[in-house]
């Protein structure tokens, strides 16, 4: 039936999503070298074209955005949406991630798809067969193994420190760090150089989202950090008030995404997946744009500031005068490094924008109609099972046989998922 048909291209769309990301991930992987919110710019820019485009050519002239789809409060709720999922909720989940670390916020973002399923019953009425919990619990529990894993079987005290060394290394070099549920508009895993920056980005002290200081780790995993000022790893004492932050941050971030998507299937209803996702990120990328103008013209207005001064006192400059100009004229965090990418680098990086940032949420929307929100994100949030044979095939990258034992037991979960999971009528 059209039921069945519907429920199972649902399925298969929140399946493909996180493989599509987790591809474009690799495409572009090391290659920005901007700030995160130039990247954030830069993908949500790039993006919004490509699903103005399809909206414009899906729907036929006389009925392009009709009124009673794009009401006000439609449109109103949409873009509540994305600044929940993409302009806030970003800087709330790297906010955990830096106070209590990865492994932390992992655990935490595990209750996702259980609260996408109190949402769905009380604000959608969604009612999930028991059986559906049943695979909810193996799919999260397998995804959770398989992203705490760590990719050497060494001693216990060995291996906690090298993960977290690991961590580190992969936030310089932009590699994915798979949360099963981590909080972005895409819905599926997360590059941590997309969100963090890497490491230099993230020491800028005019960044208004770097809350740490000149003598503080950039970010803490479960307690081992790296101290930009001598560049060694160190022991870092997690304090309550810490700890608290950090879970809080943690679970708002839990609470926010899962409330954004819901908000989405909610007022999304008639719209198709590339109107939707122009709506959000096209306003995602409007914000962006106003906040970058008018940093720069900030910019300029002190540039122009200084050179009237210097004028005036008609002195020669000084070495640490001429350094803070090379300062100001440098590639900041609210601009795109066009001076410090080669060509084909803004090649990949705009081919891995075209999987992570178009073709993903494209896929990922569309389940939500398809399916129980529930089920959308436990799905949705299989990336790490992708990237054990992706890995192993382009990075001969062996997985431990846990990693392989946790992707069974998620494999398992999905099938009861696909088979059982369709929500009672």
């Amino acid at each position: 039936s059209t039921s069945i048909m519907s429920f199972g291209l649902g399925v298969a769309a929140s399946l493909a999503a996180p493989f599509v990301m987790v591809i474009g991930f690799i495409v572009w992987d090391n290659q920005w070298k901007g700030s995160a919110f130039g990247l954030n710019l830069f993908k949500c820019t790039l993006a919004s074209i490509g699903f103005l485009v399809l909206a414009l050519t899906t729907r036929s002239r006389d009925n392009l955005f009709p009124s009673e789809v794009f009401t006000q409060t439609s449109v109103g709720y949409l873009m509540l949406s994305a600044t929940i999922g993409i302009l806030l909720g970003d800087w709330i989940w790297l906010e955990g991630l830096r106070l209590i670390g990865a492994r932390r916020v992992i655990v935490i973002d595990s209750c996702k798809p259980f609260l996408a399923a109190l949402f769905g019953w009380v604000i959608l009425g969604e009612q999930l067969k028991p059986a559906a919990f049943g695979g909810m619990a193996l799919t999260v529990t397998g995804v959770l193994i398989v992203s705490l894993e760590t990719e050497k079987e060494e001693s216990p005290e060995e291996s906690e420190e090298t993960a977290e060394m690991e961590i580190e290394e992969r936030l310089e070099g932009g590699d994915v760090i798979h949360s099963p549920l981590a909080n972005n508009d895409e819905g599926v895993g997360v590059n941590v150089a997309e969100d963090e920056s890497a490491t230099e980005e993230t020491k800028q002290s005019d960044d208004p989202l770097d809350t740490t200081t000149d003598h503080e780790i950039i970010i803490d995993c479960d307690g081992i950090g790296k101290d930009p000022e001598n560049d060694k790893f160190r022991q870092r004492i997690l304090t309550p008030a810490r700890s608290r932050r950090g879970y809080a941050m943690a679970f708002a971030n839990v609470v926010l995404d899962t409330y954004g998507s819901l908000l989405t299937k909610e007022h999304g209803v008639g719209m198709t997946t590339w109107e939707i996702n122009l709506i959000r990120f096209g306003f995602s990328a409007a914000c962006m744009l106003v906040l970058s103008l008018i940093m720069h013209v900030r910019q300029f207005a002190l540039l122009q500031k200084n050179k009237k001064k210097n004028a005036e006192s008609e002195e020669s400059s000084t070495p640490d005068e001429e350094a803070d100009n090379k300062k100001d004229n440098a590639e900041t965090w609210f601009s795109l490094p066009l001076h410090s990418m080669t060509q084909m680098a803004w090649l990949k990086v705009s081919i891995g924008v075209a999987l992570v940032t178009f073709f993903t949420p494209a896929l990922s929307n569309y389940a939500l109609f398809q399916i129980a929100l529930a089920l959308a994100l436990t799905l949705g949030s299989v990336g790490p099972l992708y990237a054990l044979p992706l890995t192993w095939l382009l990075q001969h990258d062996k997985p431990t046989l846990r990693a392989c034992l946790g992707g069974m037991l998620a494999v398992s979960g999905i099938v009861v998922l696909s088979i059982l999971g369709k929500e009672e009528q």
